[in-house]
């Protein structure tokens, strides 16, 4: 068990599970079920789900700002804004992603050469609490504009505001995002299991290098943002 803590009070908010092996199997399967249907989804069914996570997101923009400044402590006007910036980030994907997931003819020394952008599967993301919404943002409206799912393993400190996300994305479409509330160990695991194919984190050099082990070891993608406490 672990707890969600008001940094300006000190005061417990909620307490939390992680999920336990069995919960993690049946994420594990949804997403992998997910994204077979996802991968055969057209453009412009994909741009209509971002459509709705920007409008979804701008109807409880309220409920998610009251929620981040709680849990981590910034000004409620900047939890505000950061749920606009993230809405207008799904818009921008909506409006451009027939341009971005479009294949590219290059020039090279065979006959015909192009660039094909295509879907994966479930992709692991390791979020941190700073942005709560704007860092799952960034990763969450290309990966839902090219078809593949969200696995969500958030910072424990904003464990309610990952249970809202995770409620807005799934009131576009079950299946695009799935919040999965694990520990380190647990994701190690999760890394390794054959329905996850790629993870990216934004984080500590040091969570960096133990995400980088293991994916390495397994041979799967990942994109690290990596920094520290030093501004």
């Amino acid at each position: 068990m672990f707890k969600t803590i008001n940094p300006a009070t000190g005061e417990t908010l909620r307490n939390f599970e992680h999920l336990d092996e069995s919960e993690i199997e049946f994420v594990l399967k949804s997403a992998w079920s997910a994204y077979q249907k996802a991968k055969t989804s057209t453009v412009s069914e994909r741009i209509d789900r971002l459509r709705a996570v920007a409008k979804n997101l701008r109807a409880r923009a309220d409920e998610l700002a009251r929620s981040m400044s709680l849990e981590m402590g910034k000004p409620l006007k900047d939890s505000l804004a950061e749920v606009e910036k993230s809405a207008t980030a799904f818009d921008y994907y909506a409006e451009n992603l027939e341009k971005l997931v479009a294949n590219e003819t290059v020039k090279t020394g065979y006959s015909r050469s192009e660039i094909v952008k295509d879907s994966l599967g479930p992709v692991l993301a390791v979020m941190p609490w700073n942005f709560p919404l704007w860092q799952v943002t960034r990763f969450a409206a290309p990966a839902i504009g090219i078809g593949n799912p969200i696995l969500l393993k958030h910072s424990d400190l904003v464990a309610g505001t990952a249970e809202i996300i995770a409620s807005v994305f799934d009131s576009v479409a079950p299946g695009l995002l799935f919040n999965m509330r694990i520990d380190h160990e647990a994701s190690a695991k999760v890394i390794a299991d054959r329905r996850c194919v790629a993870v990216t984190l934004t984080g500590s050099a040091r969570a960096g290098r133990e995400i980088a082990a293991v994916a390495g070891k397994e041979l799967k993608k990942t994109v690290l943002e990596l920094g520290g406490s030093d501004a």
